[in-house]
């Protein structure tokens, strides 16, 4: 089984390969999309629950970054050390890698805090209808990176977007904001703030990414 078509590449039943990049720095933001570039580097997430990777390629003279979101923890591990084994070949080489070795047999469990699990409790009993059944939890928003980079060195957090508001998370700190002009924008702006804050209090050199 290839890498892009494994059943646990994916994040709430959306497919996170390849994943959506954000120019960091470089030339020219082409907006790529897709499976580009030649991956540089790959970053395990230190902020928990640690269900996420994070890629970097170079692409056309600039470098870029992606984040891939996993539901399974124990799979996002184990896909973060192949990538880290798999530095600077192409994207597309890496996505029709045969891992065929890392698929769980039987039925994946589910995790503990799943919304599945005691649905009984949850949500009820199967009878169980109208105004008495909980409403099922809403799907999580899409989560991107944003690197800012600071005296030389590059600082990499991730934001959501949701009715409207930027939320960016980071190991410094967290801020929202209101869209006014493009999201990213916004999170790069949020995100700096949050960097300065944490400069001020000289916590940058400890935790630089």
């Amino acid at each position: 089984m290839l890498l892009r078509d494994h059943p646990l590449m994916a994040y709430h039943g959306v497919r996170n390969w390849p994943p959506i990049w954000t120019w960091a720095s470089g030339l020219e933001n082409n907006r790529p999309k897709g499976e580009i570039g030649i991956l540089t580097k790959v970053e395990l997430s230190n902020i928990l629950p640690a269900d996420r990777c994070f890629l970097y390629v170079e692409h056309q003279g600039s470098l870029y970054i992606g984040c891939l979101l996993f539901d399974d923890r124990t799979f996002c591990g184990q896909v973060g050390t192949l990538l880290q084994n798999h530095r600077n070949k192409r994207i597309s080489e890496i996505g029709g890698l045969d891992i065929s070795h890392t698929v769980k047999a039987g039925r994946r469990p589910l995790k503990h805090g799943s919304r599945f699990l005691n649905s009984r409790d949850r949500f009820g009993s199967s009878t169980t209808e109208g105004r008495y059944r909980p409403a099922m939890p809403k799907e999580q928003p899409q989560e991107y990176p944003v690197t800012i980079e600071i005296e030389g060195k590059r600082y990499t957090g991730f934001y959501t977007v949701s009715a409207g508001v930027v939320t960016v998370e980071s190991d410094w700190g967290e801020l929202r904001g209101h869209v006014g002009a493009t999201p990213e924008v916004i999170a790069r702006r949020l995100f700096l703030e949050i960097l300065r804050g944490a400069k001020s209090r000289g916590e940058l050199d400890e935790n630089s990414a």
